[in-house]
Order: C-alpha cells, then structure tokens, then sequence
C-alpha cells in the first residue's frame, strides 16, 4: 500500500495534472435531501505507471462516481489575473507571452465520465503483462508519477431523504496488475436530520436542439434523436435544472439577420382558406420524455426575433401539400397576418398546455435582449402577445429598469452587475450572466462559469440569489456547439473555446458517443442552487437579516454581485456553518 498517493479534498478545488499533495479533508456535513460531492485524487509514485480500480462504499449511502477528464484551453479568456487556475507551462515556449499575463494556458478538467461506485474485477491468469480488469467499465483509470488523476464523488445525486447519523465512506484502490489494494481512505459524512426545502425558483440553460443532431450526426427528431435526448434531459434535471426551453418553433436566437438556423419545430402547423391547424403531438413525446426526466417547468420560445422584437421568427407551415417557411426575417413583427397567427397559435397551445397539465407551468418571451434603440418596438410587440397570454407569467433578458417601470416587462431578466438597479423594485426578478465579458458591462468582477474560472464564483451565485430574493436563473447556452451567430459547429471535448474564444461560455454539457456528458461546473451550480435552498430554511427557522448578517461576517463584506470568496475553503466553511446553525434549530 505504499505506490500510490491519495487524498481527499472538497468540491471547490479542481485537480491538476500538476496540482500538489494536499491534507486530505476528514468530514463534512449535508442536509438529509442534499447531494454532496467531493474529490478524489490519486497519482502513482515514481517510477510507478499502472491502472487501478476505485471502489467507494458506505452503510446507508448510495454513490455515483465519475472520472474527471480534462480540456485543452488555448484561449484562457481572463481579464482578472486570479481567475487563472493553471500554473504557468513548462515546455510550451510560444505561449510563454500569454502565460506571462496571468491568463494560464493549459489543461483544465471539466469534463465527467461515469463510473461504477464498486467496480467488479475480474482476472485472466492467460496476460501476465495485465492480469486484472474490470468488467462492464470503460471509463479506466490510470495512475502514473508525473500527473495527478481526480474523481468528483457525489453522495446522494437523486436527493432522497437519507436518516441522520455519521456515516463513514470507505474509499480503496486496487491495483489491476497485482491485484492488491493499494490504498485506503476514510472520509466521515453528517447527515443532519433537516430537509431542504422547495423553492421557487426557476433555473434554466437554454437547450439548442439542432446543436444535438449537428454533433451527434442524427436526423431532428427521429427516434434515434429522441433516444439521445433522453440523456440530456435527464443530466439537466440531476444537475438542478427544473425549467426547459422546448422547440415548439425554431428559437430566434443567435441568428444574422436576414439567415436561419436549421428548423427545429416541433409543432406542426397546416394553412389553408379556413385557417390555421396545430399538431401538438411530437411536443408533446418531447415534454412527456422531459417531464418523466425531472424537469418541471417549460419556456416557450421567443415569440419575435431578437435584439428588438421588430420581426417574426422562422416558422413553417404545409400550404398546399408543400411546406414552406411562412414566416420570418421578411415578415413585420406589426403586420396583421402574424398577429393573426399569433391569436390562433396561442389560442391553441394554451388549449394543449391546459391538456398536457402544464397550462400553469409555462414561461413566455418576448424578445431577447431589448434595449431603448428598440423600446418601441418591443412594447408593440408585448401589447400584441399580452392579452394572448392571459396573465401567464413571461420575461426577458435585459439590463435596462425603464422596460419593467413602464410595464412592458413583467419578469426581468437581468444581467448580473445590473441588479441592484432593480432589486426592490420587482414582484418577481430574475438573473442571467452570458458566461463571457462584455464592453460596458462588469461581469468580469461577478459570478461567472467559465471553464478557466475558479469554481466558487459559480457557487456564491446561491448567496447572491438569496441576497437578491431572485426567483430564478438563466443562462443562454446549455449546450450551444456553434460559432458566433450559429455558423458551423465545433466538438467542445477537442476545442472548448470555440465559441469566441471563451472557454464554456456557450455550452454546461458535453456531447459523449452515447449522450450527455456532465461537467464540474454543472457540480458547482447544483451546489449554489442548493445552498440557496439551505438559505432558504435557515430564513425560514431565524429571518433573514439574520442570515445576512451571518454572511457579511463570515464573508468579511457586504454580500454584493461583486463578492467574490477568497478561496475553496471560504466558500465550503460557509456552507458548514449554515449546517450548523440549522442543526441548532432541527
């Protein structure tokens, strides 16, 4: 048991391939109903190069394990010096200019492959070079001496409720060429016997269905593509996302005006001398797969284009046998035959909605990302769809409180740097950070989730939606595999920067040969929707000045879109002091 280095440390600090010995964690603690994920990390001694199997057990625990897996990034896309994770590289001399500014260059890990918790090994005494392996397992492990390997270890990813108590978690590796455990971990979880309650808040990454079918090479739609998005789906919903963009037309986003995108329409629509008729029934496989996934909630799309609301979106309708796009980028957003069609549109998906029983569980857009060169044209256009609505809640993503003082929006959707200019002014606010730095904007100071960020400036968002009474997140690309406007695609696992250069702005998952593949900052972002709903509790058991005041102090600030925590152990102390002080009160 002496050829092999382990440790176990928190969620909030990644692993290197050059990362250093670190004093392994011993315990932590978790509400009943609350997953909880820390890391595993494991490198040969040197001279020592062999696979090894990873078995994780506990009494009253259930585990999912996944091998942490790294991307190159070229373009580290930093503004702010300690954003960068990576040390300088050694042996890349042409990139020694951008190392030298603080933005590293190097691999980073992100991506997740799904283990078994106890793998079953098997043994041919035939290969001596190789006798043990492990059976059904194909995402191995490897350890070697001159780089650290890492898993993320989740207890509880379904989120049953789990008994109070101490439960140890027994953590061994074998080696598969000797057969021989080679090292032994103990790591203590306590359950606090308090749930976490539901919220409401609504969480949404944009789903960008014709960037499934581009990657994986399979027609919109088919059976084969239904299959795929059984696994997109359901890593949306492990990962906390309750809300979902459905493609009952294709979403104007992202889009040169005056082209389109691939037609992704679920809906089918029929035009003749009597009207309009609607087929809902492959929406409605979509929503019956995606509601059987976890997901709760469902946003429609946007009903106009984007940046001012002054077109109609692509839409497409069988006239005369023949389908055809009868609406789009040539059509007035104002003109009378798309506000016909709007009134029977609505008119009838609302009938389907009401069917479904998701008639209370829809939110609606406008337009995205208005701003006061088109104020006019966005109200126009929310004056049309209002009525249509009948109350139902929608909202849009802008940064600009003169839309929602003058009641053209009912449900902000605001930049990060831009809330306190509406906190306290809304019945129902929500956030959205574009993943990337803009001119005019301070997102380089706030919460972000870039690849090349430190994972608590994605989890202080729970804070800062407490702070904020937010009830609800956006953000615009949960897996968007396309260059800027939607021209051409790139493969993120081979070049994770291709959108603008911006490590994982535009996309949270990863296209596997199967289906989706998870990523740590999924991790981080299920964790800041969880604290928010352990803020939630502890506000519930004191109030909540009460639990500001506790986070200004631990903190050391006041609790702002700009706090940011010093490090991991700022940001996991944290939430075990929220723990504690709802075990005081349970």
């Amino acid at each position: 048991m002496s050829n092999l280095i382990t440790f176990i440390t928190d969620s909030q600090t990644k692993i290197f391939h050059d990362s250093e010995i670190m004093q392994s964690i011993e315990r932590a603690s978790v509400l009943s109903n609350d997953p909880y994920s820390f890391t595993y990390a494991y490198k040969a001694k040197c001279g020592d190069c062999f696979p090894v199997s990873v078995s994780v057990k506990s009494d009253g625990l259930t585990f999912s394990v996944y091998r942490v897996d790294s991307v190159p990034i070229i373009h580290p896309y930093q503004k702010r010096p300690d954003d960068g994770l990576a040390s300088e590289p050694k042996d890349v001399e042409w990139i020694s200019e951008v190392a030298s500014e603080g933005r590293g260059v190097d691999l980073y890990p992100d991506v997740l492959l799904p283990r078994s918790t106890s793998p079953k090994i098997a043994y041919i005494p035939t290969d001596p070079s190789c006798p043990y392996y492990e059976e059904n397992e194909p995402n191995r492990l490897d350890a070697n001496d001159t780089s650290f390997s890492s898993l993320i270890i989740t207890v509880n990813e379904e989120r049953k409720t789990i008994p109070a108590g101490n439960y140890e978690i027994r953590i061994s590796a074998t080696s598969l060429l000797t057969g021989e455990t080679v090292a032994e971990d103990r790591f203590v979880l306590t359950v606090i016997g308090a749930q976490l309650p539901e919220i409401d808040f609504k969480y949404t990454n944009w789903f960008h269905y014709d960037c499934v079918a581009d990657l994986h090479n399979v027609k919109l739609f088919s059976d084969e593509y239904f299959e795929l998005l059984k696994s997109y789906f359901k890593n949306a919903a492990d990962y906390g996302m309750n809300l979902l963009l459905i493609p009952t037309f294709t979403p104007p986003l992202d889009t040169p005006i005056g082209q389109y995108r691939k037609k992704a329409q679920l809906v089918g629509i029929t035009k003749n001398e009597g009207g309009y008729e609607f087929d809902f029934s492959e929406l409605a496989r979509l929503i019956k797969l995606a509601v059987d996934s976890g997901i709760e909630y469902f946003e429609h799309p946007h009903l106009f284009t984007q940046w001012g609301a002054k077109h109609a979106p692509a839409i497409y309708a069988t006239v005369g046998g023949e389908e055809i796009r009868i609406f789009g980028w040539d059509t007035d957003a104002s003109s009378d035959e798309y506000r016909e069609f709007l009134e029977c549109y609505i008119t009838a998906f609302r009938s389907f909605a009401l069917e479904m029983g998701i008639s209370d569980k829809v939110f609606y857009h406008i337009s995205d990302e208005p701003d006061l060169t088109n104020i006019e044209s966005y109200r126009s256009a929310k004056e049309a769809a209002a009525p249509l609505l009948c109350g139902a809640e929608s909202g849009d993503a802008l940064s600009r409180i003169e839309f929602y003082e003058n009641g053209m929006v009912d449900t902000p959707i605001v930049c990060i740097d831009a809330i306190e200019d509406f906190y306290g002014k809304c019945k129902s606010l929500w956030a959205y950070y574009t993943g990337g730095y803009y001119e005019g904007q301070s997102t380089e100071k706030c919460t972000n989730r870039l690849i090349t960020t430190k994972p608590y400036r994605a989890r202080i968002f729970g804070l800062q939606a407490f702070k904020y009474k937010l009830t609800g997140f956006l953000h615009w690309g949960f897996n968007y595999y396309y260059y800027r406007m939607s021209r051409g695609y790139f493969n993120p696992l081979i070049n994770p920067c291709g959108y603008q250069q911006r490590p994982g702005a535009s996309f949270i998952v990863y296209p596997g040969s199967d289906g989706a593949l998870g990523s740590l900052r999924e991790v981080y972002m299920r964790e800041a929707i969880m604290d928010l709903r352990a803020l939630k509790l502890l506000e519930s058991l004191t109030d909540y000045d009460y639990v500001i005041s506790l986070a200004e102090k631990h903190f050391g600030q006041e609790i702002t879109c700009f706090t940011i925590p010093d490090s991991p152990e700022q940001m996991t102390s944290f939430r075990e002091m929220i723990n504690r002080e709802i075990a005081k009160r349970v």
